[in-house]
């Protein structure tokens, strides 16, 4: 281990001794941001939905800043305010990065963006093989996804102002179920195609209809699930109110290792009326209906909108609903999930409460405040029983769930980006034990800065506090701490070398019983971008 680190940092220091730019000493770009002359590809980032926001969703209320490929954008002139952006930027069409380590052999990873006139085309692949840290954890992965986005001009005679999307993923993961001695071996496939078409830009009439097909295999187990979902909105503006309505339509067909079949139906409606009083203060009064076979749920719906200035909108919403959980959703949350034993699940949220303090600075810096709470009859949580030993079952109990967040985000500029996401979350049920697997503390954050001799040092953390392996509380998972750090060198214009780490302080962390996560990991790789 020392061997290799020595490598890395002798790699690093010798790279940058020989490869100085000094007359070129800027912030370098962010791997999500393209070129184009009328587009602009920037990851998307969660932020105030516009005024003809549908029902109000959970994204809105508690966004999600991602701190994945976070880059500093490259600043041109050196004599900005802190409060300003940048003034010229160098855009990049694709970004190529292989890597390889201790535990990597190698891993890589491709995206391209193309604009075109009226459109915007990408596409992004990345893939590895992991060797073992522990006995028979090793694992392979491959992941590739494309999106296709048309846009039809506002002057145009057809759908004007329109957007018509197209998308398709796939993944395919091999590992195994190493919590136990002798474990099997199981390779999970899932994807999805989609396609959208929205016109929001009419005050008249605005809608927008999503069809997606969310497909999930495990070949070794007879395993199929088909999720086909129809997403709509539409909203009719009339003088003093606007109508309003989302219609989800679900439809399951799956297969387990018995051979049997399940074809299963789920249907949620919301219908409101929206009371725009003045701008600062909006009003939506109706209802929700979710339906899956054999079980129905009504509520009501409300939520109010009120704007403390131009920086700051406070929102409330009593919104209960049933929602549907599928086996895909399972097997994303825990790839150790026991297929055998779960169809599907109308998973009730009774009294669900939510209230969010968004907050704006200069389009600098933003600040999420929340809190939400709901009880159900029927939440869902992961069981490891002995008799299984390396598969998670799915199982309910009556519980409450009170919750809280602060997320910050430091927009890109010369102070460098900073995303950050404090979490308190407590479910118990009746007799007040905790949830499996449901840490009452998550921080997660991550900071990136450039140097002026080009060379970034981006920082990152995630700590999870401990939680619970059984409904008794009897065996419990230490907390996780995730220490990581990466280190880039600017070459030249299009060429960058790095060597990173995680889980720097050696911590063993463990997400679910049994399944350790990796140790200390480092690596080192180059990017290029074009």
């Amino acid at each position: 281990m020392m061997k290799l680190l020595s490598f890395f940092i002798s790699f690093f220091l010798c790279t940058i001794l020989f490869a100085q730019d000094k007359e070129n000493q800027n912030v370098e770009l962010p791997d999500f941001v393209i070129t184009g002359k009328n587009v602009v590809n920037i990851q998307s980032v969660n932020k105030k939905a516009p005024p003809i926001l549908s029902i109000i969703s959970k994204d809105f209320l508690q966004p999600v800043y991602s701190t994945e490929n976070l880059k500093v954008s490259e600043i041109k002139s050196k004599n900005l305010s802190p409060l300003n952006f940048k003034e010229k930027i160098d855009f990049f069409n694709g970004n190529l990065e292989i890597k390889a380590g201790n535990y990597s052999l190698p891993e890589g990873n491709i995206y391209f963006s193309q604009p075109f006139s009226n459109g915007l085309f990408n596409i992004n692949l990345n893939g590895g093989s992991l060797k073992a840290y522990e006995d028979n954890s090793d694992q392979t992965y491959f992941n590739g996804k494309a999106n296709l986005d048309l846009f039809i001009k506002n002057n145009s005679d057809f759908f004007p102002g329109a957007k018509i999307s197209f998308g398709g993923s796939y993944k395919t993961n091999k590992y195994k179920f190493y919590a136990v001695t002798n474990p099997m071996q199981r390779t999970l496939n899932k994807g999805n195609f989609s396609f959208g078409v929205q016109n929001l830009q009419n005050r008249q009439f605005a809608f927008a209809v999503n069809v997606t097909d969310d497909f999930y295999s495990l070949k070794s187990e007879n395993f199929d699930e088909s999720i086909i979902t129809i997403n709509g909105f539409t909203k009719i503006g009339l003088e003093k109110f606007d109508v309003a309505s989302n219609i989800i339509y679900k439809k399951q067909s799956l297969t387990d290792s018995s051979g049997s079949s399940v074809n299963d139906n789920y249907l949620f409606a919301n219908l409101r009326a929206n009371l725009n009083f003045i701008d600062e203060f909006k009003v939506s009064l109706g209802f929700s209906y979710s339906h899956v076979t054999g079980n129905n749920y009504y509520a009501p719906f409300a939520s109010v909108s009120i704007g403390l200035g131009k920086s700051v909108t406070l929102i409330g919403e009593y919104s209960p609903k049933a929602e549907f959980i599928t086996q895909g959703m399972m097997l994303n949350k825990n790839k150790y999930f026991n297929t055998n034993t779960f169809t599907n699940l109308f998973f009730k949220k009774t009294n669900s409460i939510g209230i969010t303090l968004k907050y704006e600075y200069l389009k600098l810096f933003e600040m999420d405040l929340g809190f939400n709470y709901y009880s159900t009859p029927n939440q869902p949580y992961f069981n490891r029983p002995l008799s299984i030993g390396e598969k998670f079952n799915l199982l309910t109990i009556s519980a409450k769930s009170t919750s809280g967040f602060i997320k910050l985000l430091l927009n890109p500029g010369i102070n460098g980006i900073l995303t950050a996401e404090i979490t308190y979350n407590s479910i118990e049920d009746n007799s007040g034990k905790k949830i499996p697997y449901s840490p009452q503390f998550k921080i997660i954050a991550k900071y990136n800065y450039d140097f002026n001799l080009s060379i970034m040092i981006e920082p990152s953390v995630k700590y999870f506090s401990n939680s619970y392996a059984d409904i008794a509380n009897t065996v419990e998972i230490k907390p996780f701490v995730d220490l990581g750090l990466r280190i880039s060198k600017k070459l030249n214009n299009n060429i960058y070398v790095f060597v990173e780490g995680s889980n720097l302080l050696n911590h063993s962390n463990y997400i679910y019983d049994g399944y350790k996560e990796l140790p200390v990991s480092l690596n080192g790789g180059v990017s290029i971008r074009w």
